[in-house]
């Protein structure tokens, strides 16, 4: 999740976004002079939330199925396991990734209808901030999504046959 906060925090750069980007701004300011809300945070809060939950499933998904063939297989070393672990997210990355671009552009489909029908133009729409907001969704959950693999794959290798050691070790006592 730090690694999608710092894509968050470059690509919000580049695309030079903010809260006050997202269509409910007017109503937010009208908050924050109430409440104190902190409007810039809230596009980010967003887009961690929704990254951590494809990121929790792609961990799980890979951890359950490693912890698994450990259990069935205890010799297999921490680097069969890794290895495994790394096979079995580069499966699930491309359809996550998939899953999340289409999430994005499924809730975005009504108002850009909305948008087309008013008559923008191509180029207007590809530059606007709606699209870059959905983009940065895109970009940020597809790179936490990516590099979830490898770190999981690295601890459930570690912990598995850490675990193998120590019941080993309860086992000969």
């Amino acid at each position: 999740m730090l690694i999608a906060a710092i894509a968050y925090y470059l690509f919000s750069n580049v695309l030079h976004l903010t809260g006050y980007n997202l269509e409910q701004a007017e109503e937010l300011i009208i908050i924050h002079q109430n409440t104190g809300l902190q409007v810039n945070q809230l596009l980010f809060v967003g887009i961690l939330i929704a990254s951590l939950g494809a990121t929790m499933d792609m961990s799980m998904s890979i951890t359950s199925s490693l912890y698994e063939m450990k259990r069935i297989h205890p010799q297999l070393t921490g680097k069969q396991i890794f290895v495994s672990g790394m096979k079995i997210g580069s499966d699930m990355i491309g359809t996550m990734c998939e899953t999340l671009i289409l999430a994005f552009v499924g809730s975005a489909v009504t108002a850009l209808l909305v948008l087309i029908s008013y008559g923008t133009q191509l180029q207007q729409l590809l530059s606007s901030d709606y699209i870059a907001i959905e983009l940065l969704h895109s970009i940020t959950g597809s790179v936490a999504v990516i590099l979830v693999v490898p770190i999981t794959a690295i601890l459930t290798a570690l912990f598995t046959t850490k675990l193998n050691w120590k019941q080993r070790s309860k086992q000969q006592s």
